[in-house]
């Protein structure tokens, strides 16, 4: 967890829950399902967590079918809930599913050519 030094307050300071400030740095995916890293120079698949936001990056293909699951995120860098984010793949935009328990699957229809997954953010708890 990063330390500040020193903090200088003046008022009032209203804290509701946790203040997070550590930095996992980047780490790779596990990729199943027969998706792979597309290929310099493009981004490897990684995810971080910095505070309570988590981080995606990378391209990906050559998956088992179009919705097979990339990856399944380790707990500490799952969301709280499930969502969908647009993500560009190769036959244009895609909806990529994130779901509670760390799965990242996109959805019926996108390619198995490549699935970016840049630009993908969410908090934790």
């Amino acid at each position: 967890m990063a330390k500040l030094s020193s903090t200088d307050i003046y008022g009032n300071l209203k804290v509701s829950g946790t203040i997070r400030g550590d930095d996992t740095g980047w780490i790779d995916m596990t990729l199943v399902n027969s998706w792979v890293f597309y290929g310099v120079p493009w981004s490897t698949p990684q995810y971080r967590r910095i505070g309570n936001i988590v981080y995606l990056k990378g391209l990906v293909g050559g998956g088992s079918s179009t919705t097979a699951i990339i990856t399944t995120l380790p707990a500490g860098f799952r969301p709280n809930q499930g969502s969908i984010r647009v993500v560009q793949g190769a036959l244009g935009p895609h909806r990529v599913t994130l779901s509670a328990d760390g799965t990242v699957q996109p959805s019926t229809g996108a390619s198995v050519t490549w699935v970016s997954l840049d630009d993908i953010t969410f908090m934790v708890d």
